[in-house]
């Protein structure tokens, strides 16, 4: 298995290279709205990266793939009604976009409402049956539900099913929470070998173990992402299956770390 590129290396050169192209041209759309992605995912300097989003439409607002990222950016940050506006704007400016269909269950699902998300991820992956990441997010949906059921048959009928570690990640923690430890563990088992040769796995590690109820098991895998400097971690502010976790100083800590807001009473 060929060893992937940390963060610490590939986000320093999209930087450097999107910096680059707005030093050549300050009125690039798409370079403003990478050098958004980047400040989000990497700096966590998350008013830099809304600057740059702005900055970004006002320059190319009719770009669908610049609201879709802006929406993103949003809904992590639990400004969901914000966010669905700006995913349905660039839903109106291309209808057939996976992404931006996507993103409005995907906000739907960091909001609490899995029954919405459910209905809207069935109807992108109808619109595009090979759009990997909608299994997932349905999948988690319907664990966030309480559909144990539904999740596994989901995520053992997604046609690329279990060949990635993200897909891994939803699967284990599936299977913890419908109490098939057997399954959670294989997978577990096979993500903690991948973990010495790959990077960004510690992050998805720790799903797993959510799932199986060992909330120090995951802590400490959210540990190791942190200190890896992992890109998945912006996601702790919002993804429901971290809501187990939510009034543990330790998880409260990692939120501080990662420059996230520390109230979350709405989510226990």
């Amino acid at each position: 298995m060929q060893e992937s590129v940390p963060p610490t290396e590939a986000f320093p050169r999209s930087k450097a290279a999107a910096t680059r192209a707005l030093e050549l041209d300050d009125t690039l759309g798409n370079a403003h709205n990478s050098l958004a992605v980047i400040k989000m995912y990497y700096d966590r300097d998350y008013a830099g990266a809304e600057h740059e989003f702005k900055r970004a439409i006002a320059l190319d607002p009719g770009s669908a793939h610049i609201h879709m990222w802006y929406g993103w950016y949003l809904g992590l940050m639990g400004r969901f009604d914000e966010g669905l506006k700006e995913q349905r704007r660039g839903q109106e400016l291309d209808p057939l976009s996976d992404h931006s269909n996507f993103g409005i269950g995907a906000t739907f699902y960091w909001s609490r409402q899995p029954e919405r998300a459910i209905e809207h991820f069935h109807g992108v992956i109808e619109l595009n049956p090979n759009f990997r990441i909608a299994y997932w997010f349905l999948t988690d949906a319907y664990v966030a539900k309480g559909d144990f059921a539904s999740a596994i048959a989901t995520i053992e009928n997604a046609p690329i099913a279990l060949n990635d570690p993200v897909t891994l990640s939803a699967a284990g923690h599936a299977y913890g929470k419908a109490g098939e430890r057997r399954k959670a563990l294989e997978i577990l088992s096979e993500l903690e070998r991948q973990s010495s040769q790959e990077y960004e796995l510690a992050f998805h590690i720790a799903q797993i173990y959510l799932g199986l109820g060992d909330h120090e098991q995951a802590l400490a895998w959210l540990e190791k992402a942190c200190d890896e400097r992992s890109i998945w971690l912006i996601w702790l502010g919002v993804d429901p299956k971290f809501d187990p976790l939510r009034s543990d100083p330790r998880f409260q800590d990692l939120l501080r770390r990662v420059g996230l807001p520390q109230s979350f009473d709405k989510y226990r």
